[in-house]
């Protein structure tokens, strides 16, 4: 019965996307957050990789995408820079894969080739007259994900203080005391990294609109990213919004009254951010520096770096660090725990040296700093600009801690926040 009701719902699918190619990039941007493995199709024997959905609707896609893609390189389609920097990184990319092919290569090339295949797609042919309907199907998701991440605290609160159990709904209760929401992420840290971008987002709409509903969005969204105590995506975020009012000091006015109400809700708010304070005062304290490598994201990106250093120019070949584990014993001290190499690499600065080394390293940054330069906002008044700006900003600065690259959300933000420069430029 559950394989019926899947194939009919990819036929509507099919059939939604034949009427209006339009609704793929609906669909897509709605589908591209669940990545808990709840919504997946879990591998098999048959089909060897897990399925998400944002997988399913990308594959009965291509049949109308790729004749459009087509129609566009034949006609007017214009490549600027660091597009053509992302291809050149692709293509080495793939000779990356080429010189040494396994099951975990091949899977992390698959998940990374959707995602910037998905980025060009957007990029070019998603049209000026559509984005406005994109873009707020994408502050939709925005809102889905906040109203999720509330629901899943609330359940948390019914979980520990009443006798009804909603632990299936709930993750780290031993960590946080009502749980830390995840929307459908398939864990809390990303779950982090959306807040904080769409922290930054709802304020950039409401500095635009003045709709108080952006407002109390951008607010919530932060308070379940303190609340969840993701603190690569809190050090994002403030890095984020410290430049942000930086940049709008002149434009934002805060009254006395407004201050001494600010200061009494985030004295009053420190119980909530107990945890938080704990976990970011952990790394003042003498036994972390001491003892800091066992800190887990620290002792995986240093395990991972050690194994970088083996082959520091072509690197050692993709997902390195769960495909070479006990290979690169000297990379592993003795009191390291076993699960140091059976994870994935938490950082997207060590994955990339790992994986492609100095050259992938230096090829993709250099990728970025020309995207952000393109959607650097010229105007200080460009309000929504500057949210996506930061937002974006704060994503990949809490990717040091919590590598989000293959996935392919990533992909599809980066090109709506591109989209969102190309037209608004546009006469």
């Amino acid at each position: 019965m559950e394989i019926v009701l899947l194939l009919a719902l990819l036929f509507v699918f099919f059939f939604l996307i034949g009427v209006s190619y339009k609704s793929f990039f609906a669909i897509i941007i709605l589908v591209m957050f669940l990545e808990n493995s709840v919504f997946w199709i879990p591998e098999s024997q048959i089909m060897p990789f897990n399925i998400r959905p944002v997988y399913m609707i990308f594959f009965i896609s291509l049949f109308y995408l790729i004749p459009q893609l087509l129609l566009k390189f034949s006609s007017d389609i214009k490549f600027l820079f660091h597009h053509k920097l992302l291809l050149i990184y692709y293509a080495y990319f793939s000779i990356i894969l080429l010189t040494n092919p396994h099951y975990n290569a091949i899977e992390h090339f698959g998940q990374i080739s959707i995602g910037i295949f998905l980025y060009f797609v957007f990029v070019i042919l998603v049209r000026k007259q559509d984005f406005d309907f994109l873009y707020k199907i994408f502050l939709l998701t925005g809102f889905l994900q906040i109203s999720l991440g509330l629901i899943q605290v609330f359940l948390g609160i019914l979980t520990v203080e009443t006798g009804l159990s909603f632990k299936e709904y709930l993750q780290h209760l031993d960590l946080v005391r009502y749980g830390r929401p995840f929307g459908t992420f398939v864990e809390p840290d990303f779950y982090g990294v959306f807040s904080a971008l769409f922290s930054l987002v709802f304020l950039g709409e409401y500095l635009k609109t003045k709709k108080n509903i952006y407002y109390f969005l951008s607010l919530l969204s932060t308070i379940l990213l303190f609340y969840a105590a993701v603190r690569g995506a809190i050090i994002g975020f403030i890095f984020g919004i410290f430049i942000f009012i930086y940049l709008l000091k002149d434009y934002i006015k805060i009254s006395k009254i407004d201050f001494i109400t600010s200061l009494y809700i985030f004295v009053f708010s420190i119980p909530i951010f107990y945890v938080t304070i704990q976990r970011f005062l952990y790394l003042f304290r003498l036994y972390f520096w001491v003892e800091g490598f066992m800190n887990p994201r620290i002792l995986q990106m240093s395990v991972s770096f050690s194994q970088f250093l083996e082959s520091p120019i072509f690197g050692n070949g993709l997902n390195a660090y769960r495909s070479l584990g006990d290979t690169y014993s000297s990379a592993v001290e003795s009191w390291m725990p076993d699960w140091v190499i059976s994870g994935y690499d938490p950082s997207i600065l060590t994955s990339l040296l790992n994986d492609t080394g100095i050259i992938g390293f230096i090829l993709f940054s250099i990728f970025l700093v020309y995207f952000f330069k393109n959607i650097f906002p010229l105007s200080k008044n460009s309000f929504r600009k500057l949210g996506l700006f930061f937002g974006v900003l704060s994503l990949f600065i809490s990717y040091i801690f919590t590598n989000g690259l293959p996935f392919t959300f990533t992909w599809i933000i980066i090109a709506i926040v591109e989209l969102n420069t190309k037209f608004k430029e546009q006469p």
